[in-house]
């Protein structure tokens, strides 16, 4: 065996570190607020799922169930058919039906909801309507191929259906009982508890009307961060530092800028250093699990005009 003079051997392990810590810095100096701008105008249900994605525990969940339980299909019409083989019932302790890969962004992945996680999850009877009726009661009818937005519908392991509408960064998941909505026309009776989150269900009702009369609201031009939004974004920046070894310093100038972020954090006053600490506990409470809060509004105590869907 070579000898290797401790000297060389000194030089080389501090090369080493120096450099694995160089990486490490890399990655959150790599992140920049206008990787973020995605976010704006998105629901509390998708603010949801960002900070879930980011859960080591939910990774290592995710992991543990990735070998092909899930099968997807896509149909001619561009809807995605998801089915499930057998149970996830611990996708259920991170309020999900099943488990989404956490690579996957709230405006690309297929994220079902449970009803209990979030409560403008509406559950519907399906009736099969007699081809003898279908011309008298045509109006009355619901049909998947009359939607232009973005659908998927994911088949639990039971055979029970879920579907979920996608416009303008919004979102109607509706939970179906009964006969099969890939019949064509068929009848939707929609069940209300009366104990239950009434209120919710009404407005998922009202916008899912809305879409399949294909009145989709537009989008504002050159949108803008809503006071709730910012905050929550920052408390996701602050996360996404700190996740990757980056201090509140790091955290500030990230959202402010390097120039801007390093006068405020130095400042006397601390306002900025205080604003960091409490963003990455905010960050850390939402990741952990409180983002369950932000899709119950009387459990959050509301901050957003932007519905849970």
């Amino acid at each position: 065996m070579a000898f290797v003079p401790f000297a060389s051997l000194a030089r080389r392990v501090l090369a080493r570190i120096l450099l694995l810590w160089i990486e490490k810095v890399g990655d959150f100096q790599r992140l920049n607020a206008d990787d973020y701008a995605y976010l704006k105008n998105v629901t509390l249900g998708s603010w949801a799922w960002e900070f879930a994605r980011r859960w080591p525990q939910y990774a290592d969940a995710h992991a543990d169930h990735r070998d092909g339980a899930l099968t997807r299909t896509k149909q001619s019409c561009g809807m995605e058919i998801l089915e499930l083989s057998r149970p996830e019932p611990d996708a259920a302790r991170f309020g999900l039906s099943f488990f989404v890969s956490p690579r996957r962004t709230c405006l690309d992945a297929p994220i079902f909801w449970t009803e209990e996680a979030n409560h403008r999850v509406t559950t519907v009877d399906v009736r099969a309507v007699e081809r003898s009726l279908t011309d008298r009661c045509l109006e009355g009818l619901f049909n998947l191929s009359r939607l232009t937005c973005r659908r998927s519908l994911f088949i639990d392991h039971d055979g029970a259906q879920h579907l979920r509408i996608v416009y303008c960064k919004r979102s109607i998941q509706l939970r179906c009982e009964g006969d099969s909505l890939l019949l064509g026309d068929v009848d939707l009776r929609f069940m209300l508890r009366f104990f239950g989150p009434v209120d919710a269900k009404i407005e998922t009702l009202r916008r899912l009307k809305m879409v399949y009369d294909g009145f989709l609201p537009e989008q504002p031009a050159g949108p803008q961060w809503t006071s709730t939004a910012l905050g929550l974004r920052d408390a996701l920046i602050a996360l996404d530092v700190h996740l990757e070894g980056g201090s509140h310093r790091d955290a500030a100038i990230v959202i402010y800028g390097e120039t801007d972020g390093i006068e405020r954090y130095k400042s006397p006053d601390e306002s900025v250093r205080n604003r960091m600490r409490r963003l990455r506990k905010k960050g850390l409470a939402l990741m952990q699990g409180g983002y369950l809060d932000l899709m119950n509004p009387t459990r959050s105590g509301g901050g957003s005009l932007i519905p849970a869907g």
